[in-house]
């Protein structure tokens, strides 16, 4: 099969499929129109210019519908996301995005945050096997080309557990001496745009990791919490409202103009980001307790464990920020996925 990793997350969308392609794109949805892709340069083939057509309905995704959506791109912060319309979109693009011309049965893996893993798996399971929708591509990578999406399998993880298996192994071999002495512990902290999941697991005596549920969890704190703060202090300085659609470019920039002036917002954005990070840290030494200290090293994954690692770097002694920590979940799904294939493939030769 066919297998693709994607990540789902409230900020972002990110995908990889087998081949090595990526897709990168803000989680935002919103009603598509005509438009004038020639004017001013536009690029219609690029990932900001994200029109499809799905069924009867045109939409643009990602950053086109922060910038053109003429009702508002919708964003959701729902714990659960399920059955939202804008789920559907989402997938859908990205699934398209990451998917060959021609029909080919498609293995899928993505995952849930730790704390609504168990609750919601079952209906996220029977949600993406059912799942069926042809999306015609108007503007994009992928301008004019249209693909049907269609599950054959489905693999769901809870998110960090995949990101997990990245830090600590190699193909499947270990990447430090230290996973393979029995009792050591490792933990990972993802931090993403509404939750943070944070888990730990115990090297067992068969030498491979086991969960430590008691030390797992999912701090409702994530990038989207440096908003608010970041809002106050431009209030402060301008007497105005900072529109939530501005927030993801000066979060980049550091600066933004405002009535014909530059206005520096960095030490509002260190402050802000600061905060946030002090708060991650709160949540998950309660949560650990005594049992951070004997933590063996602690990794760093997601868009906001790259934003706030300096941040962070009190925590604990040892600190590793993931490489490509960004797409660290979407690389930890397509491992899943080939792996449970690879037992799966073994188990039929053990049959012979």
């Amino acid at each position: 099969m066919f297998k693709i990793g994607i990540d789902l997350g409230y900020g972002e969308v990110k995908g990889i499929n087998e081949n090595g392609r990526r897709v990168l794109f803000p989680s935002l949805v919103g009603l598509g129109h005509d438009r004038n892709s020639d004017l001013f340069g536009t690029d219609a083939e690029s990932m900001d210019a994200l029109h499809v057509k799905i069924g009867d309905e045109d939409y643009f995704v990602g950053n086109l519908a922060r910038k053109e959506s003429l009702a508002g791109a919708s964003v959701t912060l729902e714990a659960n996301k399920i059955n939202l319309p804008e789920t559907r979109v989402l997938m859908a693009t990205a699934a398209a995005l990451l998917l060959p011309q021609g029909i080919m049965p498609v293995h899928l893996a993505t995952g849930l945050p730790l704390e609504e893993y168990e609750s919601q798996k079952a209906e996220f399971h029977r949600y993406l096997n059912n799942f069926i929708a042809t999306v015609q591509f108007l503007g994009g990578p992928m301008q004019g080309e249209t693909r049907t999406v269609r599950f054959l399998d489905v693999t769901i993880i809870p998110q960090g557990l995949s990101a997990m298996q990245l830090a600590l192994y190699d193909n499947n071999k270990p990447k430090f001496d230290e996973v393979a002495r029995p009792g050591n512990l490792f933990a990972l902290i993802d931090v993403g745009f509404r939750t943070t999941d944070f888990a730990v697991v115990e090297i067992g005596q068969n030498k491979r990791p086991m969960l430590r549920k008691e030390l797992c969890g999912t701090a409702n704190v994530g990038m989207s919490s440096i908003y608010r703060p970041l809002q106050q202090a431009f209030n402060k300085m301008t007497g105005r409202i900072l529109e939530e659609r501005h927030i993801p470019r000066i979060l980049e920039e550091g600066k933004m103009f405002f009535r014909g002036k530059e206005i520096d917002l960095r030490d509002g954005i260190r402050k802000a980001r600061a905060q946030v990070a002090r708060e991650i840290r709160n949540r998950v030494l309660s949560a650990w307790k005594s049992e951070a200290d004997l933590i063996r090293r602690i990794f760093l994954a997601g868009g906001g464990g790259e934003a706030l690692v300096d941040h962070l770097a009190d925590l604990h002694p040892v600190i590793d920020l993931l490489d490509d920590a960004q797409m660290a979940n979407a690389r930890g799904y397509l491992e899943a996925a080939r792996m449970k294939e690879g037992r799966e493939a073994a188990a039929k030769v053990g049959e012979k």
